[in-house]
């Protein structure tokens, strides 16, 4: 009854929002804020006026009494039975560590609550059980899998078994005046804060009277600081919230230290809260300061390196590109922006950017050309901004504020990756609120759009095209059909010394871990293809097919071959010592397909790697060893039939022929014939794309005859201009409809909308202007030539070949592949720069580049857009950059080790009495570099875990039958424990590597779980 009465007094909802805007913090909601929220969810609807909702919440409320009822019964170690002073709710539970699931099947999905699961040694990778039956029985031998004793996690026999069934209660602390329990959270007391153990509640303190220093920093006095209170609709001032402004007065966003970029970023977006009709003095809540600024580097992955090229920073004009530089610098920023609520400030928004200044690490003199750029990494936020309709643009303002900062310090483009969290997962903020629905690809992509036409409005933002436009050079149609993304070639002007030129370098980008995962899986394949029968090498040709089809028409076909055609499965024979001998595994498989994929540079790389396969073999076993003596044949036949091979091409003495002196043989996919390969190591092949048996057709495009249908495709192909990204109007285009079929009549999927036809005729029609037409001029230019994104019929998943189907069904088939000819007939030297960029297409709209320089040629439109920017900028100091003070303190430097941190003390922002103490902590330690519990301390030796920490699962024993546990095993394994154990599962413990490798009776191996530790200081 006393919520229905002050219904009207609630805020109300705007913009058919959700539930998020329902303030369940208020009094009235109080007793029941949890479990009235996730039942007044299933009620409400989008669409539901609100003065339709009496019905509604009685049955809400009804619905939230039983379980408060069910709830009041509940007794654990935790809460005693009791209930809080201040939210009058019981026991509540945390969030356990998130469980990610590393395996193919998954794909970054959260592990389920309940579930098995297996976990490395060192916390690095879970592996849910389905994924875990499908791991091969030695694990790949990743860098990141070594464990805190320096063992690499090899094996699947390694896995620690466990359950995902942790039980977190919340802390509770008592009252040492009145005796009443009150929860840590709702009594923002933090044990590393507050160091004295007596706490008194708020009811049992003594109300001062309010005076000029109450708290509030300098930069706003009693008169201008003004915060939020929960149900309100209008801010009010700090001195008129009893005991708000008093309390925490050393904890404040304010005294974070200012940069010149987060000054002009609060200016920027305290001028759009005022626009946008909030009530007055909302933007004197608001706050944006910078949480984190540091020094970052990341290597490139020698993949990479070997089959991308950069154009010559000392001499442009060379047709001979420079490898990418071994590690790339870069400056690591995060941005966050706090509105005060009830007096406390709340970050609710947090941005992580990297700013390349082109300071890279090269190996060699001679440095590549790459343009100062920023990259937009991570965005998160949390849905308690106030008033609820501003948030949107205030989060874009925010964007296009930062933007205008870069371009003012002479950044030349803005990349930015739309990739939403998985379900369940989370970039920053742990555990956001349940009412906050995760945005899937479109919302997300659509969301960048109107932030990105604020930034074109504004004069920021100059053009915006996708990163398949601007950095992969290939030769594209206009086309409604996914299939015909598949026959793709790159121009010309994209290819030095046979390569790709490399696209962007950034820490974390899409492209780069994508080259990485394709060149593996290419690796894998052509190692486990079939050979053919016993066969001729072919005379002419590259000389890398002619050494692949010697490798697996001989070398492997031979019956002494046998033990080294796979790597050896140290885990099968049960070898316990042959990674600790053999430092650098190698086979046959292996060597075969680094040759097919065009991966050595001469011959005498290639013997390198066979001498390592037959010595590896010879140093393990001893000598008289069955594999010993095949490695001795094999060894001596692998030479006899190089020597043959390379006689026939005419090197060295035709009576007595060597392979050294074929040693500096390319075998590059690029060269036609061995005499061409024959050239002295600075005269490469030239720039154009040429592969085997193929020669370049006049014009810009080079068309392989070994792939049908291309030729025809080059008549009509579009040539880009990389440097202006200029691009062609779509009427001089070609528009073929399904590849040149008719169009296929039926319905759309199901489930599925499609877009209209409408829309897409008008993106076919004409090209629309960025600075007339908005986000759907963006939205073409993101598109491009792939105008079948645009409807959602098609899913962007890889057409299966009739082959890995069975016909009659849906079920796919395994294929049985066999070599006809060495794959390196059938690819270019530039082949992994391909098939990333049809990777990249097939997500083309989800890679935003934005140029933030201004053109050469401007129109008189283009010219007003430069006056509108450098009045938007014209209050921000690019001169005191230099002199701008960063917060000291490490924690938030890493997002992963900010996520950690988070976890390891819970803290949440599911809820906005959560939100406020999380964000309480944060600030805390951001404020006081030196201040205890920020590094995981031992709790048997004291001492702080620097690697991984070996973590309790806790569990939450309650009294009553409340969980599937039935009462009888659950007061057994009462009675089993100590005191002292039933007190360290219920609080949790943390142990290092070496206390947890310790024996004790104590402690069980399976209650432990390895969680690794990101955060340094």
């Amino acid at each position: 009854e006393q919520a229905r009465e002050n219904i009207p007094s609630i805020t109300p909802f705007d913009e058919k929002s959700t539930l998020g805007a329902l303030p369940t913090d208020c009094d009235i909601f109080a007793p029941y804020a949890n479990p009235a929220r996730s039942s007044l969810r299933g009620c409400i609807t989008l669409d539901d006026p609100f003065n339709n909702a009496p019905s509604y919440i009685d049955k809400a409320l009804k619905r939230a009494k039983n379980v408060a009822a069910k709830q009041s019964k509940h007794s654990c170690r935790s809460c005693l039975g009791r209930s809080c002073g201040v939210c009058e709710q019981g026991c509540l539970s945390h969030e356990p560590p998130m469980l990610i699931c590393a395996g193919p099947n998954c794909a970054g999905a959260k592990i389920r609550k309940g579930a098995t699961y297996f976990m490395a040694k060192d916390g690095s990778r879970q592996f849910c059980q389905r994924c875990y039956t499908n791991l091969q029985t030695v694990l790949p031998p990743t860098s990141d899998q070594l464990d805190s004793t320096g063992t690499a996690v090899r094996y699947k026999r390694d896995l620690l078994k466990r359950k995902n069934d942790e039980e977190i209660a919340e802390k509770w602390v008592t009252c040492s005046v009145c005796q009443k329990g009150v929860h840590t959270i709702c009594a923002m007391h933090y044990e590393f804060f507050l160091l004295d153990d007596k706490y008194t509640c708020p009811d049992c303190t003594p109300k001062e009277p309010t005076g000029d220093d109450d708290g509030v920093s300098n930069s706003d006095s009693s008169c201008t600081a003004y915060s939020f209170l929960s149900g309100s609709e209008a801010p009010l001032k700090l001195t008129d919230l009893a005991g708000s402004s008093s309390t925490l007065p050393n904890v404040r966003a304010e005294f974070l230290p200012e940069t010149a970029v987060s000054k002009f970023i609060q200016t920027k977006v305290r001028a759009c809260i005022v626009k946008s009709n909030a009530p007055p003095h909302t933007e004197k809540t608001v706050f944006v300061r910078p949480i984190s600024s540091c020094k970052k580097y990341f290597k490139v992955p020698e993949v990479v390196r070997k089959h991308f090229r950069l154009q010559s920073q000392n001499n442009k004009r060379e047709l001979h590109g420079v490898m990418p530089p071994v590690s790339v610098k870069y400056n690591s920023k995060s941005i966050a922006l706090f509105q005060k609520i009830d007096g406390m400030d709340v970050c609710l928004f947090c941005m992580y950017v990297h700013e390349y200044d082109c300071d890279d690490d090269y190996k060699g003199g001679e440095k590549g050309t790459q343009s100062k750029r920023v990259y937009i990494a991570y965005l998160d936020s949390v849905e308690y901004f106030r008033p609820r309709h501003c948030r949107s643009e205030v989060y874009h303002e925010v964007l296009t504020s930062y933007l205008a900062s870069a371009r003012a310090r002479g950044y030349k483009s803005a990349h930015i990756w739309a990739c939403p969290p998985s379900r369940g997962n989370s970039f920053v903020f742990w555990n956001h609120p349940t009412s906050q629905r995760t945005p899937n690809k479109d919302h997300l992509i659509s969301w960048y759009h109107t932030a990105l036409h604020r930034g074109v409005g504004a004069g920021v933002i100059t053009d915006v095209h996708s990163l398949f436009e601007t950095s992969f050079p290939f030769a594209t149609r206009l086309t409604t059909d996914p299939n015909e993304i598949e026959n793709t070639i790159p121009l010309e002007g994209g290819v030095l010394d046979g390569r790709l030129i490399c696209p962007p370098l950034m820490d974390g980008d899409f492209w780069v871990e994508e080259a990485v995962r394709i060149h593996a899986a290419s690796i894998a394949k052509n190692a486990k293809a079939r050979p053919e029968k016993d066969g001729e090498c072919e005379q002419g040709g590259c000389p890398a097919i002619q050494v692949a089809q010697l490798l697996s028409n001989k070398i492997i076909l031979h019956q002494s071959s046998k033990p080294f055609r796979k790597p050896v499965n140290a885990a099968a024979l049960k070898l316990q010592d042959y990674h600790k001998i053999i430092r650098k595994p190698m086979d046959l498989g292996t060597v075969y397909s680094r040759c097919v994929l065009g991966e050595y540079e001469t011959l005498g790389g290639l013997v390198s790697d066979v001498d390592l396969v037959f010595s590896n073999a010879k140093r393990y076993n001893p000598m008289g060893h069955v594999v010993h003596t095949q490695a001795v044949e094999m060894e001596c036949y692998f030479k006899k039939e190089l020597n043959l091979l390379v006689s026939q091409w005419g090197v060295g003495n035709k009576n007595n022929c060597s392979w050294a002196a074929g040693a500096d043989i390319s075998l590059r996919l690029d060269c036609p014939d061995p005499t061409r390969a024959l050239t002295p190591a600075t005269d490469h092949c030239t720039n154009r794309s040429v592969t085997p048996d193929c020669q370049p057709i006049d014009g810009n495009v080079n068309i392989s005859p070994l792939t049908p249908g291309l030729k025809e495709l080059a008549d009509d192909c579009v040539v880009m201009n990389i440097e202006g990204m200029a691009h062609t109007t779509l009427k001089d285009r070609v528009v073929v409809i399904n590849g040149g079929r008719k169009p296929v009549q039926g319905k759309p999927h199901k489930g599925r909308k499609s877009t209209s036809s409408k829309l897409m005729q008008d993106m076919l029609a004409q090209k629309l202007e960025l600075l007339k037409d908005g986000e759907d001029a963006i939205t073409q230019r993101m598109v491009g030539d792939d105008v079948w994104l645009l409807d959602k019929r098609y899913p962007i998943v890889p057409k299966v070949s009739a082959a890995g189907r069975k016909k009659g069904s849906g079920k796919r088939k395994k294929a049985i592949t066999h070599v006809s000819q060495p794959s390196a007939k059938r690819r270019r030297q530039s082949w992994l720069g391909e098939e990333v960029g049809t990777s990249i297409r097939k997500m083309r709209n989800a890679f935003f580049v934005c140029s933030l320089a201004p053109k050469a040629d401007m129109s008189l439109e283009e010219k007003s857009q430069v006056i509108k920017y450098e009045k938007y900028i014209q209050d921000f100091d690019s001169e005191k950059c230099s002199e701008d003070k960063v917060v000291q303190c490490r924690l938030a430097d890493a997002r992963v080790g900010l996520l950690e941190f988070s976890q390891y003390r819970n803290l949440e922002f599911d809820t906005l009495r959560r939100a406020k103490y999380s964000s309480f902590v944060l600030l805390y330690y951001l404020l006081n570099k030196n201040a205890p519990g920020l590094i995981p301390t031992c709790a048997s030796c004291k001492s702080e875990i620097r690697e991984v920490r070996w973590h309790r699962i806790r569990r939450v024993e309650d009294r009553y039958h409340t969980g599937r546990m039935p009462p009888s095993v659950r007061a057994a394994r009462s009675s089993q424990m100590s005191p002292e154990l039933a007190e360290a599962c219920h609080r949790g413990e943390e142990l290092c590597a070496p206390c947890f490798q310790k024996k004790d009776n104590n402690r069980k191996e399976d209650d432990f779980i390895p969680l690794p530790i990101s955060f340094k200081v």
